[in-house]
């Protein structure tokens, strides 16, 4: 998108933050011309490489600067209401990572739980089960020191990376914080066009496989037939089926 419409953007700007924008446009805008002009950093992924390789870039970036080793690193999709507190709640926290309370359209999103494999939305009257938490990459904030010997796995495009993350970031033992601050998120999967929705079906299904590979965990067929058959029914449309 335009840059100017980005809802992160225009709210971070407001905070004594440096900015890093991976922009994956396969469109023409004025991106760079408008993050140079307001003093910040402008990354072009050059066409649309993935959400593993855009983060791996901007990483890449901050390490080639000269670091305090007390950096935090700050994650947000471009829809993302960022709320008044939020740098000031992460600055008080030690934890390794630390993950806002994040709702969308329906419900609480992040933190969730991922139990062999499946995303299942938290119930927040239930007390969290910390060895099953997991979230998603928007308002994630982690030590920039996690990122000395790690990067993301870039044979994931977009869906997965955060659940692949924090699996990989537990295996290590690496804290995981839930801290009081709330965002808010436009949730881009849910759309009511077909052909949108069949295509981001085929980008879901590719990581779906490599994210079951990489884990070794069990599920990916139910988790297939699980977003097929929400598909059909949205769309009352059983030869889907034989077309995902």
């Amino acid at each position: 998108m335009d840059i100017s419409q980005s809802v992160s953007y225009n709210e971070l700007k407001k905070q004594n933050v440096k900015i890093i924008v991976c922009d994956n446009s396969e469109i023409k805008t004025n991106n760079q011309m408008v993050v140079q002009q307001d003093n910040q950093v402008y990354l072009s992924m050059n066409g649309n490489k993935g959400l593993s390789y855009a983060y791996n870039r901007a990483i890449d970036y901050i390490f080639s600067q000269t670091l305090t080793g007390k950096e935090k690193i700050c994650l947000f999709d471009d829809d993302t209401q960022i709320s008044d507190d939020y740098f000031q709640v992460m600055e008080r926290s030690n934890s390794d990572i630390c993950l806002p309370k994040v709702y969308d359209e329906k419900s609480l999103l992040s933190p969730s739980l991922m139990i062999n494999g499946k995303s299942i939305r938290w119930d927040e009257s239930q007390p969290l089960d910390k060895k099953n938490i997991s979230g998603i990459n928007s308002g994630m904030c982690i030590q920039a020191s996690v990122f000395e010997n790690y990067r993301y796995d870039e044979s994931l495009f977009l869906d997965y990376v955060d659940h692949y993350f924090l699996f990989e970031m537990k295996r290590q033992g690496k804290s995981i914080e839930v801290v009081d601050t709330i965002l808010h998120q436009s949730f881009s999967a849910n759309s009511n066009d077909l052909e949108s929705e069949l295509n981001r079906f085929k980008l879901f299904k590719k990581d779906s496989e490599i994210f079951y590979r990489l884990t070794k965990l069990r599920g990916y067929h139910y988790t297939l037939l699980k977003r097929k058959l929400g598909l059909m029914l949205r769309y009352k449309k059983t030869s889907l089926m034989w077309r995902l």
